[in-house]
């Protein structure tokens, strides 16, 4: 609206300021007038009506795999299915559990420009998918179990970050979907994109298990300079491996044993530290415990691993020592 009047009063001066030199200068101010229409619907037509001028063409999603070290032979590129839908492998390219995280990100874009002028009206939405069957231990906030949609409109680029994708090396955690879909008055452009990720250790043990005639240390540096730092750190290693595993220790010793009900046997000492239910606890809840250590001194889940029979009060207690052993370490 303020444009149209902005225009009329500019068409206005113009012709006015003409007609005051007399007839020719009325004549010379109607072709002005005329002129300054014209071109202010050229302007119209090019920013509003698709095919007029620079033509609207159909979006296409485009995804580029981001990072200074990304590592191929690790499944660090982008595969594309018969369906048009991509996958990736990511690793957090840590040799130790106290190294940065540097898991490659992920940019997701509409192309070409034409794709994204303004009279596209263009649109670009990613949905980060719920995950189909979360694991009973997942907590009930946890963003994972929800979708989580962003649209974009004006700015049409949306970077993944890589370090926030969940790890995928215990088995009940599913790969990270995205649904990608862009639009535009010409088009729509829709694809899948799941991610898996693994700590660098299990990504190198997936290359041994995947490769039986070669190995990760000779054909990756990444899984080479890990062996190298284990092999540096060994005795630091093993001291605090041991420490964890030591089962000559005293179960009354364990923190997360605290507050636990005793059962006392006929010496009148105490045999059990956390007797419940009929059963008493001690050993499964040492198992967590130290799973919990390790896991928190390698980096991931991957001593996560309470019995098959493990349900219910059990794996509730498992889950318990586990994170608390995760904690104090």
């Amino acid at each position: 609206m303020w444009t149209i009047l902005l225009l009329i009063g500019l068409i206005y001066i113009v012709y006015s300021f003409c007609a005051a030199f007399g007839k020719t200068g009325s004549f010379v101010g109607g072709i002005l007038a005329i002129l300054i229409l014209l071109g202010a619907g050229n302007a119209w037509l090019c920013s509003n009506i698709w095919w007029y001028g620079e033509k609207v063409v159909p979006p296409e999603i485009n995804i580029q795999l981001e990072g200074s070290n990304v590592e191929p032979l690790l499944g660090e590129q982008l595969v594309q299915d018969e369906d048009g839908n991509y996958s990736v492998v990511l690793t957090d390219h840590r040799l130790h559990v106290d190294d940065y995280d540097q898991t490659p990100d992920l940019t997701i874009s509409i192309t070409p420009e034409n794709a994204i002028l303004k009279k596209a009206h263009a649109t670009l939405t990613v949905t980060k998918v719920a995950m189909q069957n979360p694991p009973s231990w997942l907590q009930i906030n946890d963003p994972d179990i929800n979708d989580q949609t962003t649209v974009l409109d004006e700015k049409f680029t949306f970077t993944i970050d890589g370090s926030d994708i969940r790890f995928n090396e215990n088995p009940d955690l599913e790969p990270t979907q995205y649904h990608l879909t862009a639009k535009n008055n010409r088009g729509e452009s829709s694809v899948i994109l799941t991610i898996t990720r693994y700590p660098l250790y299990k990504a190198c043990e997936k290359y041994n298990a995947e490769h039986p005639d070669r190995s990760a240390i000779d054909d990756i540096s990444l899984c080479r300079e890990r062996a190298d730092y284990d092999r540096h750190d060994e005795s630091s290693s093993n001291s605090n491996e041991s420490n964890l595993m030591n089962s000559d220790s005293s179960p009354s010793n364990n923190s997360h044993n605290s507050g636990s009900a005793n059962e006392p046997d006929s010496s009148g000492g105490t045999s059990c530290i956390h007797y419940e239910a009929g059963r008493c606890w001690d050993e499964i809840e040492e198992q967590a415990y130290d799973a919990g250590g390790l896991d928190r001194y390698y980096g991931g889940h991957s001593y996560y691993n309470p019995p098959d029979d493990c349900t219910g009060v059990c794996l509730d207690l498992y889950e318990d020592a586990y994170y608390e052993g995760y904690d104090d370490y």
